[in-house]
């Protein structure tokens, strides 16, 4: 599948020309998933530089039990392990569609090399790992920092109807 129509689509390629979108296209597939689909599992090593485009992926760990210890769920449009791609690791966790889905596997060698340089892309793909560090932050504040009682309080607050 091509997936030119897609990337047009993505506020982080919003500000490339035609052109650009071509060429970044020419090195990405789109790839659709069905309901419990894994995209990776951990400890794979990254080949692309993905981009959920549709549905809910988990991440998740499996802890010596087999349970199953989500994460995070990301929805379109989002970066999936920009981490591990980036610094040329293997995925921390696994990942999984939880409904039907698709995301864009983007060549990372030629995008590094041909986008980086971009200061709208570049600046787009920092964002999203600055999100993502302030989720994490946000989790050990949740689960380290506070107590059970402030953990109720907090959640109360932030789902009041």
């Amino acid at each position: 599948m091509h997936p030119l129509a897609d990337l047009r689509g993505i506020s982080c390629f919003e500000n490339l020309e035609d052109r650009e979108l071509e060429y970044l296209a020419s090195f990405s597939t789109k790839r659709k998933f069905k309901k419990g689909e894994i995209l990776f599992y951990e400890k794979d090593k990254p080949k692309h530089l993905t981009l959920l485009t549709e549905g809910i992926l988990k991440v998740y760990k499996t802890d010596v039990k087999n349970n199953e210890i989500v994460l995070h769920r990301f929805v379109p449009t989002s970066l999936i392990a920009e981490v591990a791609v980036f610094e040329g690791m293997n995925y921390p966790a696994s990942a999984a569609f939880e409904s039907d889905g698709a995301v864009i596997e983007i060549d990372f060698n030629k995008f590094k090399s041909g986008f980086l340089t971009n200061a709208d892309v570049a600046f787009n793909f920092f964002r999203s790992l600055s999100k993502k560090i302030k989720y994490l932050e946000d989790v050990i504040s949740l689960n380290i920092v506070l107590d059970s009682t402030s953990r109720t309080a907090k959640y109360i607050c932030e789902n009041k109807t």
